[in-house]
C-alpha cells in the first residue's frame, strides 16, 4: 500500500484513543495493535500496564518499528498468527483500508477480551468529492484533489456498521475534525468503538 509520507512521521499517540483506552479495566495482558504503523500506540499500550506487540506488513512502517525497538510481526491481518489469545486488540486505522478483506472477521477471529477500533464515515471531504470514485463493493477511491489519501482505496462505515460479531459494542463516540490542507477546507470524520467479547 502506497502510505502517506505525512503518516509515516506519526510519532504521539491519538489522544481519542488514549482516553478509550482508559476506559477499559483492567490495563493488564497480552495486547495486540493490528496496522501498527511506527509503533507510538505499541509504546503506548506498554507505557499504561499492557505486554503490547504491534502487527504490521508496511515495509516503510516496519522499518520505523525497527529504529524504535517496537516488537512487531510482519504480517498482513489475514495473515497473523498469535501465540497467546490477547486481552486487548487495538485496530486503529484499519477498517478503513481497501485492502484488507473482511476486516470483521478477521479482527474476530482472536477472541480478545476488548477490541478498540476506529471506523471512517461518510462526513469526511473526500467521500462526497466529485472525483472520488464510488465502486460497487463499497470501497471507494479517494480522488479529492489536494488530499494527501488521493489514490487510496478507503471503506466507509455507517454507524450501524461499527460491530463485531461475537462482541457486545460498549462504547461509540464520533469525531470530526475541520483543518486547512493545500489552502482547502477538509473534514476528516470516524466512529470510534469500544467491543467486548460477548460472555
Amino acid at each position: 500500500m502506497n502510505i502517506p509520507y505525512k503518516w509515516r512521521e506519526m510519532r504521539f499517540p491519538d489522544s481519542n484513543l488514549v482516553s478509550l483506552l482508559y476506559k477499559i479495566e483492567p490495563r493488564s495482558g497480552y495486547a495486540v495493535d493490528i496496522g501498527c504503523g511506527s509503533g507510538r500506540h505499541v509504546k503506548l499500550l506498554n507505557d499504561i500496564g499492557f505486554n503490547a506487540i504491534g502487527v504490521e506488513n508496511d515495509e516503510k512502517q516496519l522499518s520505523l518499528c525497527y529504529e524504535n525497538k517496537i516488537d512487531v510481526i510482519n504480517a498482513a491481518l489475514e495473515d497473523v498468527t498469535l501465540q497467546e489469545k490477547p486481552v486487548l486488540i487495538v485496530a486503529w486505522g484499519v477498517s478503513l483500508l481497501g485492502n484488507v478483506t473482511d476486516f470483521a472477521q478477521n479482527i474476530g477471529r482472536f477472541d480478545a477480551t476488548w477490541l478498540v477500533i476506529d471506523w471512517r464515515n461518510q462526513e469526511n471531504s473526500f467521500y462526497s468529492a466529485k472525483d472520488t470514485i464510488h465502486h460497487k463493493n463499497g470501497l471507494i477511491t479517494i480522488g479529492a484533489s489536494g488530499n494527501h489519501l488521493a489514490g487510496l482505496n478507503y471503506r466507509i462505515h455507517k454507524k450501524n456498521e461499527c460491530h463485531i460479531q461475537g462482541y457486545d459494542r460498549i462504547f461509540i463516540q464520533k469525531v470530526t475534525i475541520d483543518r486547512q490542507e493545500n489552502g482547502l477546507q477538509q473534514v476528516a470524520s470516524w466512529y470510534q468503538t469500544i467491543h467486548k467479547l460477548t460472555s
